[in-house]
């Protein structure tokens, strides 16, 4: 099938996409703290190579990420459409912003995917065009769905990380490290997480459910996380 334009690509993400991709809580209410402190992993890995500076975070849902790094950096949201603007900005009070030309005149220390580079159509512009917006010495972050993975290899056409057509692309370590040193930057740091496949089937045995977590850790799971920085020119 052919890859969706721009426009179709936006008329994707309607109010029914979040609606079943989130819930739907703001500060004050019950279980934001949660939702929120799942977040605290990611402002934890960025941590690792920037402490604070201006931070852009592309395809930012329902901006939980954007609340939880707040006190670190000066968190801008970016999305393809306005869906979750007035809830970012109003209720959460962080700056929204969905026009890539009002983007352009902006400079940023990092720049976050959290699984959302897999839904661009064309992942070399878009790249191309975020890099243009990093710093000297800004660093990249991409958390991308791993096609490579026991997961994946397990469930086959049931795998989430397919999730068409919302995923125009799937990615391997090995073509997401070609693919970003094709456009200037170095891999710092990654990680695949834990393989869910396994953990769950260890889980299901007593004698071995304690040790379900640490033995899914060694073998890469559905997840990659890159954390780039951009090479001087």
């Amino acid at each position: 099938d052919p890859m969706p334009d721009p426009a179709e690509s936006a008329a994707l993400y309607d109010e029914k996409y979040f609606a079943t991709h989130y819930e739907d809580v703001a500060p004050g209410d019950p279980g934001f703290a949660k939702h929120v402190g799942r977040e605290d992993h990611r402002v934890h890995f960025v941590k690792k190579y920037k402490t604070q500076g201006r931070l852009l975070d592309v395809g930012c849902g329902r901006g939980y990420f954007l609340y939880a790094c707040r006190h670190c950096f000066t968190p801008v949201g970016y999305d393809v459409n306005t869906t979750n603007g007035d809830f970012i900005s109003r209720k959460l009070e962080v700056e929204f912003i969905t026009n890539p030309q009002e983007i352009s005149q902006r400079r940023f220390d990092v720049i976050t995917f959290w699984h959302s580079f897999e839904h661009f159509p064309d992942p070399e512009r878009q790249l191309a065009f975020f890099a243009d917006l990093l710093d000297h010495n800004g660093i990249l972050v991409l958390d991308v769905p791993n096609h490579d993975s026991i997961d994946a290899f397990m469930e086959g056409e049931h795998w989430p990380g397919w999730d068409l057509p919302f995923h125009c692309h799937h990615f391997t370590p090995v073509s997401l490290e070609l693919l970003v040193r094709r456009h200037g930057f170095e891999v710092v740091g990654k990680k695949t997480y834990h393989c869910g496949y396994i953990k769950n089937r260890l889980a299901e045995n007593a004698l071995t459910r304690l040790l379900a977590r640490p033995i899914a850790k060694l073998f890469p799971g559905s997840s990659i996380l890159f954390a780039c920085r951009k090479k001087a020119h």
